[in-house]
């Protein structure tokens, strides 16, 4: 994709990839941008997710999901919409209800200025259980993607006796499915 349009360039990777993407016209003009916008990418065989990120990155842009669709959006009006999701801690290595250590290593590596503990307006809560305890977070898409591979990095690292099976989603899996899993591939 040289010199697209970010419309153009966001119809086009939808179509190819079965997902609807839509962007937030709004937020892009009160950045000084709109969904003509020329982008740049040259990435072949990539998954949709970096292809995007690229995309995005030179635009100071970032992804979100609402209503099972997928939202070019700014970062600000991004932190504006939380989405909130469940992370089981089980199989991670953190003692069974100890939500302490788990909940200071996520707010340390991923974007510590985006957790309410340093002004942010993303928000974490323990919720006990039998299985080692859950992180209720409410935070930006990207965020979220960030928490999800951080623990399922510590769950493939982890001696513990109870690995996770599936993962807790609430919204967008399909979409997410499409951009961690599938490879991107320009044809034009």
């Amino acid at each position: 994709m040289n010199d697209e349009t970010l419309a153009n360039a966001m119809a086009t990777l939808g179509e190819q990839h079965g997902i609807r993407i839509v962007i937030d016209a709004k937020a892009l003009e009160e950045n000084g941008l709109t969904a003509d916008s020329p982008v740049t990418v040259n990435l072949a065989d990539t998954k949709l997710r970096t292809v995007l990120e690229a995309v995005l990155s030179d635009l100071d842009l970032t992804l979100t999901i609402q209503r099972e669709v997928l939202k070019v959006t700014t970062q600000g009006a991004a932190e504006t919409r939380l989405l909130t999701r469940i992370y089981s801690l089980a199989g991670t290595g953190f003692p069974q209800n100890n939500f302490t250590q788990a909940m200071d290593l996520i707010q340390t590596m991923i974007v510590p200025d985006t957790w309410e503990a340093l002004g942010g307006p993303s928000t974490m809560f323990p919720m006990e259980n039998g299985d080692g305890g859950y992180l209720v977070v409410a935070t930006t898409y990207e965020v979220h993607h960030e928490i999800a591979e951080l623990l399922s990095k510590l769950r493939k690292s982890s001696f513990s006796d109870d690995p996770i099976v599936e993962r807790v989603t609430k919204q967008g899996h399909s979409l997410l499915a499409a951009l961690i899993s599938k490879p991107h591939i320009f044809s034009k």
